[in-house]
């Protein structure tokens, strides 16, 4: 088993009234990218994401380029967003993120094509 005492900071330091062990599975603890959705959600490793800036929106949901959602990763120094056939870099300067799930719940969302 595998276990980690999360964080609380309350804004005046450690609370340890909120201390307690978790259990976790840790091939599925993720970094944090230091960028938020634009519903405010914090985007995660692993998390994954749809954006209409790398394909312009067909009115149905679906992007002109093919794919609709991103795995997003670490790559060669920095957060990259994957499809099943491209690579972009996740830039602080688009707030157009949503995230939609993640690789371990929703791995479905990267495989389906249309």
């Amino acid at each position: 088993h595998h276990y980690i005492l999360p964080v609380y900071d309350d804004g005046h330091g450690y609370d340890e009234r909120y201390a307690e062990w978790v259990e976790i599975v840790p091939e599925t603890v993720c970094q944090y990218t230091g960028l938020q959705d634009k519903n405010v959600q914090k985007i995660w490793e692993n998390d994954i994401v749809r954006t209409s800036k790398y394909g312009k929106d067909d009115g149905k949901g679906h992007n002109f380029a093919g794919f609709d959602a991103f795995s997003v990763r670490w790559n060669d120094g920095g957060f990259a967003l994957f499809s099943k056939w491209r690579r972009f870099n996740l830039r602080s300067d688009l707030n157009e993120y949503e995230i939609i799930g993640n690789i371990f719940d929703n791995p479905d969302l990267l495989t389906r094509q249309n």
